[in-house]
């Protein structure tokens, strides 16, 4: 297994660095983007992986039967960003932003 590097600031953004091949994680424990750095980051979820290339990010809902799989490629370990977001954020963004529950379309 891998030592796992963390920073946490506010409990909303940290960053990680998995200095081995890979880290496999089994929970999101808020909702969240990701920014993937460097390395790549493979997603499944109900028989489905999604792999996340270096200089994307993804949005990964709360969801506990994720599996996120942080994994080294083209000889660079992962290295990462991510925003938590919990609900109560989300919930006041909604209510300050969306006027009438309209939702964005794309």
């Amino acid at each position: 297994m891998s030592n796992y590097i963390t920073s946490n600031f506010s409990n909303l953004i940290f960053s990680c660095s998995v200095p081995s091949q890979w880290h496999m994680e089994h929970r999101v424990p808020d909702h969240c983007v990701v920014f993937v750095r460097q390395g790549k980051l493979l997603i499944s979820d109900k028989g489905r992986t999604e792999e996340i290339p270096a200089g994307s990010c993804v949005f990964l809902k709360k969801d506990c039967s994720v599996r996120l799989v942080k994994a080294s490629f083209a000889g660079k370990n992962y290295e990462g960003l991510n925003i938590r977001l919990p609900q109560n954020i989300l919930e006041d963004y909604f209510q300050r932003h969306l006027k009438n529950n309209e939702f964005p379309q794309d």
